[in-house]
């Protein structure tokens, strides 16, 4: 079979084989692939550079997705095989990620229980519970989540005194708003009555 590369828009490179359209790469990386416009291949080297070119493609589509924001390996996986890849191709480029350093499970967990811990007010179990959804392993979780762990009563006191005070007009419908608020940000009822026992936020007004 006869190789053709044709130059497409940009750096797009169209590959065609007897005449027939098969792929499209950049011209960068075909450059890099030892081939050329015009030479003879079979259908077994022209696998392996297909193969070769759904990959760096997964590779740049890994790399921009960690341009948004950081990932950790699995995370990365699923939006790659979501994205059309093939989860081995998937799991090779975010593995690749990982060689390069621009993948660390271990910072991305604890830069993310961090955020939520600081930004979301959501608490050690909460955040661990986030962090097993993104695809982070079991313990990874667990230590980057109990790594913010602080007293819930002072940080469940700081919310009622900040993010919730402005709401709260103490009638029985305000408490249970807040206290069903709390419990989705993974605090347990007991520690949120005697905050809010402390805040003098529990007791309510009775109509007369």
């Amino acid at each position: 079979m006869i190789l053709t590369a044709q130059q497409g828009k940009g750096q797009k490179i169209h590959i065609l084989l007897d005449g027939e359209y098969r792929l499209t790469t950049n011209r960068e990386f075909f450059l890099t692939c030892g081939l050329f416009s015009g030479m003879e291949i079979d259908e077994a080297s022209f696998a392996q550079f297909a193969a070769q070119v759904e990959e760096n493609k997964a590779k740049q589509k890994a790399l921009r997705l960690l341009e948004l924001r950081d990932h950790c390996e699995r995370e990365l996986v699923e939006k790659l095989a979501r994205g059309g890849f093939d989860r081995e191709t998937a799991q090779s480029a975010a593995a690749r990620m990982v060689e390069l350093g621009l993948v660390n499970d271990e910072n991305y967990a604890h830069n993310l229980a961090g955020e939520l811990f600081r930004r979301k007010g959501y608490s050690p179990a909460r955040i661990e519970q986030e962090l097993l959804s993104r695809g982070v392993a079991r313990d990874t979780a667990y230590e980057a989540a109990h790594s913010v762990d602080g007293d819930p009563l002072e940080r469940l006191s700081m919310l009622l005194e900040t993010k919730y005070s402005g709401v709260y007009r103490h009638t029985e419908k305000d408490r249970r708003r807040v206290v069903n608020a709390l419990q989705r940000l993974g605090y347990s009822f007991p520690d949120i009555r005697r905050a809010m026992e402390e805040c003098g936020m529990w007791q309510v007004e009775t109509e007369a």
